[in-house]
């Protein structure tokens, strides 16, 4: 019986870890993205000439253009959206730089646990025994 309890707390501990590694993957995934997009727009913006300012216009979900001279743009819905420099004086605009704000990410699913040691006269403790729920394939 303790041999069992033991076994069953490894393979937990392992399916925990294993959690944990892939849940480290992605945030690093999604860091390394977050990153590579903040490097593009200080890129324009380290350009940007006393006529010019930035335009950002969101394609999905469709958002009217919003200019503005810093290139901050805060308050954004997750979804698509491009950056451009735009020269005032001469009405010149830069291509497009593609950008995502995702959408926001989802807890982690609820765990399934039992009770699977009551105490008794012989055992003085209980045993919870917890899993993780079985994801539905796409």
């Amino acid at each position: 019986m303790m041999l069992l309890f033991i076994l069953k707390q490894e393979v937990l501990q392992q399916k925990i870890l294993a959690q944990r590694q892939t849940n480290h993957q992605l945030q690093l995934q999604f860091s390394q993205i977050a990153q590579h997009q903040q490097e593009q727009l200080q890129r324009l913006y380290q350009c940007l000439a006393a006529n010019e300012q930035y335009v950002l216009t969101g394609t999905a979900p469709v958002v009217a253009s919003v200019n503005n001279t810093t290139g901050i743009f805060t308050g954004l819905a997750p979804g698509d959206y491009d950056v451009e420099v735009e020269n005032t004086v001469t009405g010149c605009i830069s291509p497009a730089l593609s950008l995502t704000v995702n959408a926001i990410p989802s807890a982690p699913a609820t765990a399934t646990a039992s009770v699977t040691v009551q105490p008794d006269c012989t055992t003085p403790t209980g045993t919870i025994t917890a899993t993780l729920p079985v994801l539905a394939s796409k």
